[in-house]
């Protein structure tokens, strides 16, 4: 199991409030010399045009409904057993569903972890008066400290529950929960899809270069194309590769303002409506980087619809693999599209705070333990990082409010620990005929 992550940066203020088209010159944020983000005009934005809207909820429902069906249909060839079109018809096929003891272990599990909630929060009410979202957001907290198989049974588990609860807030609190199905911790896969080599999770500047330069001289096809937006794009937004198809990118203008760009990036387990998403301001970025962003956002919103998603993304990641073992062939660790989000945050901790970064990234889950390179740097050098995005303030508030938490029960866990190690060193003692030392519990 993963330690719980530490809440390091500057104090964010959990106060923020937006007006109702979500104008951040209206959310009031500390401009500190670390970061300089600020809902105010600063050196070089003298007059903010408006801030985000958020995602465009009519260009996104159509791949978000067509990534519905294909998921559908591919449960549906999974609960078959076989790999055919389904059958259900057919009384050889066992349909393979959640058995009825499976669904009393998630009432169950459900159930205990909002007594464990309000027990820990000293809340005295019924479970029909839970706010689901304060519920989850404290759900989320826990995630840094949980293996992979129990996050997914507490998710699955408080979904279940949730449900069940009469609240108008219970949608909102679903989504953030889903927001992250299939990708994180609900990933579960820790080697490179194409090759028995374990999966990088940093990408060297070095050689990062060499691919962006000799990938065209040494390969043909508009594959090529798509690496080299995706190794721009990628590099400089942190995306997970699955998320590029539900990202949108919204720019915003006034008379005597400059232009700000801003990309949204949609929870695509919510068909029919968005529900939970993040922000980054591209603002600043250059005209090159934001040109792939724009083509891998539409080439990837192609791929969905069509049905073609992990078919192209396959395509992409062989191609990588492939150069890879042909310019780097002792490379220990193999890059992937993943080690393009890895890198991302790498090289965000070195310029922003911790909750910063958790807000462009989607998650408080921010810390990898170093592999083979222990010794070596994780981030770029500042002058190497090419483009730096920018948080949305109200945003950050909320994973300040997660990281806090997380912090607060890593700190508990290391007390426990440590009196465990106390007691068990002192039994050992008095085992061997010992002069027991001080207790502090004594």
């Amino acid at each position: 199991m993963s330690s719980d992550e530490a809440a390091g940066g500057r104090q964010i203020p959990l106060n923020h409030t937006a007006g109702e088209d979500g104008d951040l010159e209206q959310i009031p944020e500390p401009k500190t010399p670390e970061t300089g983000i600020t809902g105010q005009p600063h050196a070089g934005h003298p007059q903010w045009a408006s801030g985000p809207k958020g995602p465009d909820l009519s260009a996104l429902t159509e791949v978000m409904n067509a990534k519905a069906v294909h998921d559908a249909a591919r449960r549906q060839k999974w609960r078959h057993g076989h790999k055919g079109p389904a059958a259900p018809h057919n009384p050889a096929v066992r349909l393979q569903v959640a058995s009825e003891a499976t669904l009393q272990f998630y009432r169950k599990r459900g159930l205990a972890l909002i007594k464990r909630y309000k027990h820990e929060q000293d809340m005295r009410f019924s479970n029909e008066d839970l706010d689901p979202r304060a519920f989850v957001e404290w759900l989320l907290a826990l995630q840094p400290s949980l293996s992979k198989n129990s996050w997914r049974t507490y998710r699955a588990s408080a979904c279940f529950t949730l449900q069940s609860i009469p609240s108008a807030n219970a949608a909102e609190a679903l989504a953030r929960l889903n927001a992250g199905v299939g990708l994180g911790k609900d990933q579960g896969r820790s080697v490179c899809r194409n090759s028995a080599k374990p999966g990088a999770d940093r990408f060297a500047v070095e050689h990062f270069l060499k691919l962006k330069d000799k990938l065209r001289a040494t390969y043909r096809g508009q594959i090529v194309d798509w690496l080299i937006d995706w190794l721009d794009a990628g590099l400089n937004t942190g995306l997970r590769p699955a998320e590029w198809a539900f990202a949108s990118i919204e720019t915003r203008g006034e008379q005597g303002s400059p232009t700000r760009i801003f990309l949204h990036v949609a929870d695509g387990n919510s068909p029919g409506e968005v529900t939970s998403h993040r922000t980054l301001e591209l603002t600043g970025f250059s005209d090159e980087t934001l040109a792939a962003i724009e083509r891998l956002v539409k080439v990837s919103r192609d791929w969905a619809l069509n049905g073609k998603t992990a078919m192209q993304q396959g395509e992409v990641s062989r191609l990588l693999q492939d150069a890879c073992e042909t310019f780097f062939p002792r490379l220990q660790l193999a890059y992937t599209l993943q080690s393009l989000r890895q890198q991302f945050i790498a090289n965000m901790k070195s310029i922003y705070s911790r909750a910063e970064v958790a807000a462009m990234v989607g998650s408080v889950d921010i810390d990898r333990p170093p592999q083979h390179y222990s010794k070596r740097r994780q981030s770029w050098r500042s002058d190497e990082i090419p483009e730096k995005p920018r948080p949305v303030p109200e945003q950050v508030g909320r994973m300040h409010k997660r990281l806090q938490a997380a912090e607060e029960r890593r700190e508990l866990k290391e007390l426990k620990l440590d009196f465990r190690r106390r007691r068990e060193e002192r039994r050992a003692l008095k085992a061997r005929g010992m002069v027991l030392p001080r207790f502090d519990g004594d």
